[in-house]
């Protein structure tokens, strides 16, 4: 590997070129001003198995139709979630909310924004993969982000590695995700049928990631001449109303479609009021994204439900794609009360290097791994709190080589780093119809291989490129790394 990035001069072009192409983020230490830096990011994209890369496309579209068949089946998503919803009380609210709305939903269409992510584990054998698989890591039906900085990576990294690598190939996949994610919810408004509603965009009082957010606005305002927006649940607590015919009303003007980048973590509802808001919009007849059965899909239960002997078939019917899908599954347990939950609470805890604890929480920062995994599942093994949580198997990708530029830095240490593939889905559905579903883009996140959580928003992870390679390949530069 060309050494360049030693220079500071370099390093200083190069941030100024992720500058340039938007790669921002607000200031951690004063958030709310116009202070900003650059997002973490891989100066140089990283290797990835092609043939994963195509499995991990060709299957959202039926993650996308597995999704919805789930949130519209009342008895399984009761059934799964029966023991979660009496001890978690975050799901529970939301479970109350679907529950309220259920028999009366004025919502005709279901607008899914999904991303399913991934990494790399080691097959069964030497197989067409070269004994690497593509092993699910979660299913986000919430609040996807970081897209709108995803969208200008490519050219970023092309400009790269033509400047400083110009004889190694380069073969970094399109990625049309913001595109993809402002057609969705442009198609989503257009079934409205009212040309004057707007779209909302419901955010959290503090965002530093508001250029990704703002890159949705402006691509909807570019294209389609929609405008967004944006407000906070508590904000929503005095501006959102219903109208006559339940349309939602926020601050005088009628709204199509409530896009949520917030409302999937405890801390956006600091009272009964932003929860008694969140059930009036999905009382209306504006289209959530999520809706309530839509972010309970998304629950760690729910997936690690569906990986069970014989669930998919409830939902799919095509053989290929059950098998598409079930080929992704990591080892997923539960943790009921009873003999069976007791297992897995024994085997995590004499081995605690193999294994995730997941509550049902997004946005990063909150799984348990190593001793913090042996601290927690002691403290609840013994209760049915445990039951609001999973244990997932932990997947071990082999590391690479990374180099990551932060803010405030003009130096860049290479780091031994791991990957997270994740894709977009995009579906929409109105009655019976299935007006949209497709792949639509995809993020790679990147961290070094010290850190166990890998999220972008918390501070963890870099924006990355999959440099697409055959997978045997791959595994070679793998092994050679390793030496």
């Amino acid at each position: 590997m060309s050494e360049w990035w030693r220079d500071e001069a370099n390093i200083k072009t190069t941030k100024d070129l992720a500058a340039s192409h938007g790669l921002m983020v607000r200031s951690s230490r004063e958030p709310r001003e116009e202070r900003c830096g650059i997002v973490s990011v891989s100066i140089v994209p990283s290797k990835f198995p092609r043939e994963l890369y195509e499995l991990a496309c060709a299957v959202q579209k039926d993650f996308n139709t597995l999704v919805d068949a789930v949130s519209m089946d009342h008895d399984f998503l009761t059934t799964a979630l029966s023991s979660v919803i009496k001890t978690d009380n975050f799901t529970q609210q939301v479970f109350k909310i679907y529950e309220a709305v259920r028999l009366d939903n004025q919502q005709t269409c279901r607008l899914g924004l999904h991303r399913c992510d991934y990494m790399i584990g080691l097959g069964t054998g030497a197989g067409e993969w070269a004994g690497l698989a593509l092993r699910q890591v979660e299913i986000n039906t919430i609040s996807v982000s970081t897209l709108g900085l995803f969208s200008k990576l490519g050219d970023f990294h092309s400009y790269v590695h033509s400047r400083y690598y110009p004889v190694e190939p380069l073969q970094i996949p399109p990625n049309p995700c913001l595109q993809s994610l402002a057609h969705g919810l442009a198609c989503a408004w257009e079934q409205y049928g009212k040309k004057s509603a707007q779209i909302l965009m419901v955010v959290q009082d503090i965002e530093r990631n508001i250029f990704d957010q703002r890159a949705v606005e402006f691509e909807l305002w570019k294209r389609y001449k929609i405008a967004v927006v944006r407000k906070t649940l508590t904000e929503l607590t005095c501006d959102a109303s219903l109208g006559t015919l339940r349309e939602l009303m926020v601050s005088g003007t009628e709204i199509a479609v409530i896009y949520y980048r917030a409302g999937y973590t405890p801390q956006d509802y600091p009272t009964e009021k932003e929860w008694g808001v969140r059930l009036l919009m999905e009382q209306s007849i504006a289209t959530s994204c999520p809706s309530a059965s839509y972010h309970l899909a998304g629950t760690k239960r729910i997936q690690q439900v569906l990986a069970g002997p014989g669930v998919l078939e409830r939902f799919l019917v095509d053989p290929e794609a059950i098998q598409r899908v079930r080929s992704t599954f990591a080892g997923l347990f539960g943790l009921d009360m009873g003999p069976e939950g007791d297992t897995v609470v024994k085997m995590a805890l004499e081995t605690p290097e193999r294994f995730v604890l997941k509550p049902q929480r997004e946005g990063g920062g909150n799984n348990f791994f190593g001793e913090a995994l042996r601290e927690e599942l002691t403290r609840v093994g013994g209760s049915p709190e445990r039951e609001s949580y999973i244990v997932m198997e932990k997947i071990t990708p082999p590391p690479q080589l990374g180099l990551i530029a932060k803010a405030g830095s003009d130096k860049v240490i290479p780091t031994q780093v791991i990957g997270e593939l994740g894709i977009l889905g995009v579906y929409l559905r109105k009655e019976d119809e299935v007006i949209l579903n497709f792949e639509g883009g995809h993020n790679l996140r990147t961290k070094p291989t010290t850190m166990n959580e890998g999220g972008v928003a918390v501070g963890v992870a870099c924006l990355d490129s999959p440099n697409l390679i055959p997978a045997k390949e791959f595994l070679h530069y793998c092994i050679r790394n390793l030496n």
